[in-house]
């Protein structure tokens, strides 16, 4: 997700100052705060859903109505939290890989085993 001036999304949708600030207020495009910045920002991927389009949510196509929430989810959302949801799903990942190589690692032993080689336990068990 890329941020961008008013001034650059009245540029890239050739319309006035006043439209984008009036879509800025009636939430057609979602504004934006960075840490570094004291001024709002636009979205530049929601902004580019609105090119060649009035700049109204009935514009937009399902899909890109879809697009257009959830670049607002991920302005609204504040970056802890994203990184809070992003570090559980990866514990998540870990814990299921590391349950299904211990299954595998187990049945391998379990296999070697049956096969008459002992070590395997003593080595893997």
């Amino acid at each position: 997700m890329n941020a961008i001036s008013y001034e650059q999304a009245r540029e890239s949708l050739n319309v006035s100052m006043q439209a984008v600030k009036v879509a800025a207020k009636n939430d057609v495009l979602t504004r934006y705060f960075q840490q570094n910045s004291k001024r709002p920002l636009l979205i530049k991927e929601q902004v580019a859903l609105f090119k060649g389009k009035r700049l109204s949510l009935r514009s937009l196509s399902l899909q890109e109505e879809k697009e257009w929430k959830r670049y607002k989810r991920m302005a609204e959302t504040p970056t802890d939290i994203v990184a809070v949801e992003a570090t559980r799903a990866a514990d998540q990942i870990v814990a299921s890989y590391n349950q299904m190589f211990s299954q595998i690692a187990h049945a391998i032993v379990d296999k070697i085993d049956k096969d008459g080689v002992g070590l395997a336990s003593q080595n893997f068990g």
